[in-house]
C-alpha cells in the first residue's frame, strides 16, 4: 500500500539523516573527526553534539517536508 511505502522511506531517511547528529553516528564524520584531529584540530564530542544535532534535526524536517510534498 502506499502508506507502507511512505513508512518505509522515512524509516531510511531517519536511518541515513540521523547519524549525522555525532561524530560516530555516520562513517563520514568519524573519517573527518580522525583527519581533524590528525592535523592537530580534534573535534570534541561534546562540543560537537549540540551543532550536529541542530543541523541532523533541520535536515530531517526538510526532508520530510519534501516527501510530504512530492509524495
Amino acid at each position: 500500500s502506499p502508506s507502507r511505502g511512505l513508512g518505509d522511506v522515512y524509516k531510511r531517511q531517519g536511518a541515513g539523516l540521523g547519524g549525522n547528529g555525532t561524530t560516530i553516528g555516520s562513517s563520514a564524520n568519524i573519517v573527518a573527526t580522525g583527519i581533524a584531529a590528525a592535523r592537530g584540530h580534534p573535534i570534541a564530542f561534546k562540543k560537537y553534539v549540540p551543532i550536529g544535532l541542530s543541523i541532523m534535526v533541520l535536515t530531517v524536517l526538510v526532508a520530510n517536508l519534501y516527501l510530504i510534498i512530492m509524495w
